[in-house]
């Protein structure tokens, strides 16, 4: 049985974690999900113009929490996401997740189902320091693992493959 590895990413605006997946993704079979593509497709129908400015993230925040408390639509698409990627060829199954509740209530899942997860919060010293909940909940879980994300692309990019590398084992 081929080995996959699911990783919960997690990190503020700006660190780089879109980009790190997209490195992997040039050296494993990568399936991204996200939480909040449910969340995009309401925000659209409701004016959002895709645009992840301050009023933007904002909205998208708002929404997706007033999605999980009245159904946890969010989570729901998750979990069915996670049921393709074990069918499917891919190696590593990225979901991009900031709120700590979320997090280990996602983690706690994929275990109790067999699945081998790590919790993964992106740095960066430069990053954008937006005032959003979601970007300020970041540090407020014990992550599996840190990946400070300051060293030049290419050197970054290295580190962090070679890091998944030792996670798929």
């Amino acid at each position: 049985m081929e080995k996959k590895l699911i990783v919960i990413i997690s990190g503020r605006s700006g660190v780089g974690k879109s980009t790190l997946m997209q490195i992997a993704a040039n050296e494993f079979m990568v399936r991204k999900v996200s939480s909040v593509e449910q969340v995009k497709k309401v925000a659209a129908v409701a004016g959002w113009n895709g645009v992840k400015d301050l009023p933007g993230r904002q909205l998208l925040s708002d929404l997706k929490q007033a999605m999980v408390t009245y159904d946890d639509s969010p989570y729901k698409a998750l979990l069915q996401e996670y049921k393709i990627f074990t069918s499917g060829g891919d190696q590593i199954l990225f979901v991009p997740i900031l709120e700590p509740q979320e997090i280990q209530k996602f983690a706690e899942a994929i275990r109790a189902k067999g699945g081998k997860v790590v919790t993964l919060l992106v740095t960066r010293k430069q990053a954008n320091k937006l005032d959003l909940a979601p970007d300020n909940a970041t540090t407020q879980f014990t992550y599996d693992h840190i990946f400070e994300n300051d060293k030049p692309i290419k050197e970054s990019g290295a580190e962090f493959i070679k890091w998944l590398k030792e996670q798929i084992g």
